[in-house]
């Protein structure tokens, strides 16, 4: 007797959602990158917080959104005011 194999759909999972009590960045990452860019550990925990918010909303797999979020908060504090977010290298991480 043959066995039926279960079919898989794929894309059906809801995305993965930023908790209410997602983690907030590393303290010690937090003031390394405030003292490295010279601006407020608050504005550090804020873009980082966006970064998450934002790739959580269509990631599948979040295992990996907070290093992610960390390399976007760099870059984004690497770019000089005023030129934009969409002329970073954020928009290379968009699929």
């Amino acid at each position: 007797m043959a066995r039926k194999i279960p079919r898989v759909s794929v894309g059906t999972t809801a995305p993965a959602q930023p908790a209410a009590d997602s983690p907030p960045i590393d303290e010690a990452l937090r003031e390394s990158l405030a003292r490295e860019f010279h601006v407020s550990a608050w504005q550090v925990e804020s873009i980082y917080r966006e970064e998450l918010r934002r790739l959580a909303a269509g990631a599948r797999i979040n295992t990996f959104l907070g290093v992610l979020a960390t390399r976007l908060v760099r870059a984004r504090l690497r770019t000089p005011a005023g030129s934009g977010r969409e002329s970073g290298p954020q928009s290379v991480v968009r699929t």
